[in-house]
């Protein structure tokens, strides 16, 4: 949602002159709505001031969105500008492309409304298909009628703090000889309150009743009980079966029944004495099949609430639980059907009802004449399971044809629009001539300004659909029955919890062209690069999941030799559709946490079929977005109920990451209270140790963590220190070496016990060695900000400076060897472009708040210089600044192709002796190269490497390049030295030696 609608704006009057004047009236999407027809205008804006944001007034203003009224946008002047008033408006495209539209009086959607015609393309965001407005009000006209339609089932799915209004009373009922209503009550050890019951049903003013008790297999007295009952009461029928199913006891006392009409009594309703009188009376005298009486239901605050279920198919559908004892029904009808379900453990009475609405239609009686008096509820997973059943033909869906190369989307929506819409535009975005995506959005009992705003986004997409559904569905039903309409190839199973992987459908596809996959999740981890899930593992003896791989540096991740894995932990899935469909989707008695994992399990148990992760498919996540895991998820309880033993395949799975198994532990999720008397819920952690090679040729593989300062995030990645140790990494890597690196935020990550050597490239920061590691410190930059002490702390400290290494080592009395800085012959060497090409003159580099000394000198020499780089603005102005940022891929060429190369060092840095890094990049690109003066320069580059102190000295370098520089075939050999010399991979091979001499003494 944009940041304008987060916060909202104070209430303004409406002006209705003002919002007639507007254009932003539309009285026939305010009739759609509402379910009326206007004949003018003002009728309309009348109509929608009275019902107060219960409506929208036009198909382009949704005021939830906009965070304002009509009014008061209409009130903002110019900050219309920047509010978006609708998912599928961008304001600012109406004034890059009609600039007079600022000039409204309204503002720019008023412009637009004003001269749109049906044909006019609607100024979408990027990345929403372009739509004409014709098409899309259409929709959103169809889509408003459709919702009003349903609107009164929504109704009756609400209960209500006000008793409804009575129905009449009925005819007055017939006594005969035979009972006109059987009543079946079934107990097991309810002796106590077996008598209540009885008590409840002799006080009905009807007497043409019959109660039919069966004993479920009572232990306590309940049978002496019914006994006495049966003796005194002759219109009492005992009936004692063995312990089993409701269901079945329920199905032998309609056995035994003989009423025309059948009610069901329990321990948890009290019936009032004019229950059966007006249920049977109103029944008998209409003709109708079975009818329902409203309830009262005391609430925990000590108020009460009363709920009617309404007559159609829909009302039972929309209602979460239904109460049996409300209902009476024709008996013939009932055991027509078979009587209850036997095959249930609850919601059994849901289940023969919405059997029974198929072809009768339930009579709503709308006089309170049941108490609800034990306040507990049914398993709302059995409820679940029912609705599916009733909603979800597996059937059908398994001879719907599927489309070849098409993946399917299922995303159960949120009732935040802006997560649902940022899932919406990002999956559908890619789509193009190769692209065949079909998306399916579940949206369980949509607010207004959800589901309009959604079905109008979902219209301007051919293969995309909105299924808005009355029920409260949880996201394990919704999904479900966005499966069953699919048909893609692949089915994509996703949440909007958390934000769509980029482009990772396609790695996910692809790897179920392995016949033996069955489901393919991504890797999940957390943004400062930390693995969140890899799948599910489990501990033996208990189906208990964990998250594979957790806390673990993504590198661990990526290196992957197997990528099976027991089973998926992962917001987004891929299954086959085929596959999918057969197996059902998830099992809704599984709750909404877990079903992936169930799923997963339930295939490779079934069909042999294996999970695996897809390291190139990455999803980023906050670690409290995945599933709860601990012993307290009433999730991961019913899990282990439906699978008592784990699956195989945990400890293959660590082996394959490179990984044994020395133990488990039980520890306490973070955040957890951890006082003497509390008791926290327990989750499980598999304790591991890197494997070794029994044998091996050339050094040790061990594991590296690379600490630099840069932070976490897109920003931190463009820092030089990120791109150095990314090159030094894979460099380490080339060695056999496991390496991650880890910024700022992962140096206190729990893992980096498992690392045998943390390298500190000591930048900002300084980072306290880790007790039990190598630890090795290389300074590169700052040296003022390091101290004696810092480096005898260190097992071994190198430095970027011949001199500095000297002078700072004799102080402190530290051994400080020099290790200069390097270059990364791929992607830089005189191969990446042609000189002369390119930039007369090229500075690479952000300003860092100061006018950069070389920048400044060629400039004031009258030279052209191109720079990229950061925070230049001050300095510089716009046309001389290229580019802000350069991928490091691009580099070289841009240095290859270069007339000249500036280049300057900070003040400490110079000082020092600190050669910068892109000395050596330009070097080995055999490039013609200016710098100010340092100490060392001449000793690495000779004088192929120019140097200035001022303007007077700069002059003659860029005027003359040719002249003032040597020749190319002299540059080449520079470069081909630091390539030999000065590379990643020959600083990795000094690392490495000493690392593995410090580990061995």
């Amino acid at each position: 949602m944009p940041p304008e609608s987060r916060t909202r704006a104070p209430h303004v009057p409406a002006d209705p002159q003002a919002i007639l004047a507007s254009g932003l009236l539309d009285r026939d999407w305010v009739g759609a709505q509402l379910g009326m027809v206007f004949n003018t205008d003002r009728e309309a804006l009348e109509r929608l001031l009275e019902q107060d944001a219960k409506c929208s007034p036009h198909p382009l203003f949704e005021q939830s969105w906009a965070g304002r009224s009509l009014a008061a946008y209409l009130g903002e002047g110019t900050a219309r500008s920047k509010v978006s008033p609708h998912p599928l408006v961008d304001v600012r495209r109406i004034l890059d492309e009609h600039p007079q539209a600022a000039r409204h009086t309204y503002g720019p959607l008023s412009w637009w409304v004003s001269q749109a015609g049906d044909d006019s393309l609607v100024p979408v965001p990027e990345g929403v298909r372009q739509v004409r407005w014709g098409h899309l009000r259409a929709a959103a006209l169809e889509a408003a009628e459709r919702r009003h339609s349903s609107a009164g089932v929504r109704r009756a799915h609400r209960s209500s703090r006000r008793a409804p209004t009575p129905t009449p009373d009925p005819p007055a009922l017939p006594v005969g000889d035979e009972p006109l209503v059987s009543i079946v009550l079934t107990v097991h050890d309810d002796g106590p309150r077996l008598r209540e019951v009885v008590d409840a049903v002799q006080a009905q003013t009807y007497s043409g009743w019959e109660l039919v008790v069966v004993d479920n297999g009572s232990d306590d007295d309940t049978t002496a009980v019914l006994t006495g009952v049966a003796a005194f009461e002759p219109r009492v029928v005992p009936l004692t079966v063995p312990r089993g199913s409701t269901a079945r006891a329920r199905n032998a006392a309609l056995g035994k029944a003989r009423g025309t009409y059948v009610a069901f009594a329990d321990t948890a309703h009290a019936w009032r004495p004019d229950f059966l009188r007006v249920m049977v009376g109103h029944l008998h005298a209409s003709g109708a099949s079975m009818a329902h009486a409203a309830m009262r239901v005391p609430d925990a605050a000590g108020g009460e609430w009363f709920r009617v279920v309404g007559g159609r198919r829909e009302h039972l559908l929309a209602h979460d639980h239904f109460d049996l004892a409300c209902l009476v029904v024709r008996r013939d009808l009932v055991t027509q059907l078979g009587g209850f379900d036997e095959t249930l453990g609850g919601a059994e009475g849901l289940d023969l009802v919405l059997r029974l609405s198929e072809d009768a239609r339930l009579r709503p009686v709308r006089r309170v004449l049941v108490d609800r008096t034990d306040p507990e509820e049914e398993d709302p997973r059995w409820t679940a399971a029912i609705v599916e059943r009733h909603l979800v033909d597996w059937e059908a869906a398994g001879r719907r044809p599927r489309e070849r190369g098409r993946v399917s989307v299922v995303l159960p929506a949120s009732p935040d629009l802006a997560r649902t819409v940022r899932w919406v535009t990002r999956t559908m975005a890619p789509l193009g001539e190769a692209d065949d995506i079909e998306l399916v959005v579940v949206g369980s009992h949509l607010p207004r300004h959800v589901e309009l705003p959604l079905a109008m986004l979902m219209a301007t997409y051919p293969r995309a659909r909105l299924m808005a559904t009355l029920p409260r569905l949880g996201a394990a039903l919704s999904t479900n029955i966005g499966i069953a309409q699919t048909t893609g190839e692949v089915v994509v199973l996703a949440r909007t919890s958390v934000n769509p992987p980029r482009d990772a459908f396609r790695a996910l596809v692809a790897a179920l062209d392995d016949p033996a996959v069955a489901i393919a999740q991504p890797l999940v981890t957390d943004r400062p690069g930390l693995v969140v899930s890899a799948g599910a593992v489990f501990g033996p003896g208990r189906t208990h999941p964990e998250a594979f791989m957790a806390g673990l540096p993504v590198s661990d991740a990526a290196a992957l030799e197997a990528r099976r894995v027991p089973a998926p932990l992962s917001p987004v899935v891929a299954v086959r559709g085929a596959d999918l469909v057969r197996a059902h989707g998830f099992d809704v008695w599984m709750g909404d946490t877990l079903p992936e994992i169930e799923l997963g399990i339930r295939l490779a148990v079934n069909d042999g079929a294996a999970t695996v992760v897809v390291p190139e498919a990455a999803m980023v996540i906050k670690p409290r977005q995945l599933a709860r895991l601990d012993t307290a998820s009433a999730d991961v309880r019913a899990l282990q109920e439906r699978w008592p033993s784990p699956p195989p395949g945990s400890d293959e799975a660590w082996a394959g990451a490179g990984f044994e198994v020395v133990g488990r532990r039980w520890e306490a999720p973070a955040g957890a209270a951890r006082g003497p008397l509390d008791a926290p819920a327990l989750a499980p952690r598999t304790l591991v140790r890197p494997r070794r090679a029994a044998v091996r040729q050339g050094p040790p593989a061990l594991r590296w963590a690379l600490d630099i300062a840069a932070p976490s995030g897109p920003r931190g990645q463009r820092w030089g220190d990120a791109y150095f140790a990314r090159s030094l990494a894979e460099a380490l890597t080339r060695l056999g070496q496991r390496v991650s690196v880890d910024n700022r935020d992962l140096r206190q990550r729990d893992s980096r016990d498992l690392d045998d050597v943390v390298l500190v490239l000591r930048g900002l920061d300084r980072v306290v060695p880790r007790p039990g590691r190598v630890n090795l410190e290389w300074v590169i930059s700052h040296p003022d900000l390091v101290d004696a002490a810092e480096l005898a702390s260190f097992d071994r400290v190198y430095a970027a400076s011949t001199t500095w290494a000297a002078r700072a080592g004799a102080a402190a009395g530290v051994a400080v060897t020099p290790l200069l800085q390097c270059t990364d012959p791929r992607l830089f060497n005189p191969s990446r472009g042609e000189p002369d090409t390119g930039a007369p003159v090229l500075f690479v580099g952000n300003s860092r708040d100061v006018y950069r000394r070389s920048v400044r000198s060629a400039l004031a020499v009258g030279a052209r210089v191109e720079v990229h780089g950061a925070d230049w603005d001050r300095f510089l102005s716009p046309d001389l600044i290229a580019s802000t940022v350069v991928a490091n891929e691009e580099l070289g060429a841009l240095y290859c192709s270069a007339g000249v190369v500036l280049n300057d060092h900070h003040d400490d840095m110079r000082r020092d002796g600190f050669l910068a890094n892109r000395l050596f990049d330009v070097a080995a690109c055999g490039a013609r190269l200016v710098s100010d003066e340092i100490d060392g320069l001449s000793e690495v580059f000779g004088d192929v490497v120019q140097t200035f102190h001022d303007e007077t000295e700069m002059r003659p370098l860029l005027a003359d390049p040719d002249a003032a520089f040597p020749s190319y075939q002299t540059r080449l050999a520079l470069a081909e030295k630091v390539i030999r010399e000065h590379s990643f991979d020959h600083r990795a091979e000094v690392l490495l030696e000493d690392a593995v001499r410090l580990l061995a003494r």
